[in-house]
């Protein structure tokens, strides 16, 4: 997968959102901290970790089942970023707020994408003949709060959407973060699904 993400002019300062890939592009992450990027590692490793393991078909044990519902592939983004919730979590965040993270992951295998989302983020994919939202929970970000009501790392229970389609014809994934419907901040586009 390639992507091309791009920062817009607006009235409210977010922090630096990073994209990756790894696995030969297969994975994509979208990350951005709030309060410090130090911490962006840490979720990056528990993420590719867990995720490499898997496709070594290795025999794992995590303290999360998997959802009935969701693909088995999105069931490991979603086991990865409670892996990743849960260290930052206990390690940096259960006294007292440290840090928090907005996160999108794709990850493609075969004729499936799976996808993540913590935070703000709204997805649209374009196939050959139609547009299609996957992903409209994006969060609207309050101006008089300090930060966005959902974060990965600060709750035992982060709130987390996943899903999966299917790449027949998927041309584009437009991912996109906002403070309001007028006011797009960042937006990431992804294209060659097809290997």
């Amino acid at each position: 997968m390639d992507f091309k993400h791009l920062v817009n002019k607006s009235n409210y300062i977010v922090p630096n959102t990073s994209v990756s890939d790894h696995f030969e592009r297969d994975l994509i992450l979208v990350i951005r901290p709030w309060n410090s990027s130090d911490y962006s590692k840490v979720v990056i490793e528990e993420v590719t970790q867990y995720l490499s393991a898997t496709q070594a078909d290795l025999e794992l044990t995590t303290p999360f089942q998997f959802v009935e519902g969701l693909s088995n592939l999105a069931n490991k983004l979603r086991i990865s970023a409670l892996l990743a919730n849960d260290r930052l979590y206990k390690a940096e965040n259960r006294e007292l707020y440290s840090c928090g993270f907005e996160m999108v992951l794709l990850y493609k295998r075969l004729s499936e994408l799976a996808w993540l989302s913590v935070g703000g983020f709204e997805f649209e994919a374009e196939f050959k003949d139609y547009n299609k939202n996957i992903n409209t929970s994006g969060e609207i970000i309050d101006p008089n709060n300090l930060l966005p009501p959902h974060l990965l790392g600060i709750d035992r229970n982060p709130v987390i959407h996943a899903g999966s389609i299917k790449i027949d014809d998927l041309q584009t994934i437009r991912i996109k973060s906002y403070f309001n419907k007028n006011d797009t901040l960042w937006t990431c586009t992804v294209t060659h699904f097809n290997s």
